[in-house]
């Protein structure tokens, strides 16, 4: 069985490459909005790392400031923005439909983290 990637650039899927993503970082027009990536000690599981491993670049509307903190998963293709503090990116992933990255990756973690696995 394939599977059609639906990142914009097939070198999203490399770990690495999805972690650089969030490496550069992206301001809100509004003052009253965090610049991302956001700030680990309010946002614990929003760190690049996490976003990455969960199947996620970051992947901005540069003329958008709504969409400062989008992301998106390279292989459903998938976009989550808009992240509260206690998001975890594993669990909104999961939520949001059939993924095959969601099924084998972060339903299993968030199952653990759960104590269920």
């Amino acid at each position: 069985m394939t599977h059609r990637f639906a990142s914009a650039t097939p070198a999203m899927i490399h770990h690495d490459v999805r972690v650089k993503s969030f490496s550069e970082i992206a301001k809100p027009k509004s003052k009253y909005k965090p610049g991302f990536p956001l700030d680990p000690r309010s946002y614990p599981y929003l760190t690049p790392l996490n976003l990455a491993t969960a199947g996620f670049f970051h992947d901005p509307t540069p003329s958008d400031e709504d969409t400062w903190d989008t992301c998106k998963c390279f292989v459903c293709g998938v976009k989550l923005g808009g992240w509260d503090e206690d998001d975890d990116p594993f669990e909104e992933h999961v939520k949001r439909g059939k993924c095959v990255w969601a099924e084998m990756v972060c339903a299993p973690k968030v199952s653990r983290d759960k104590g269920k696995g």
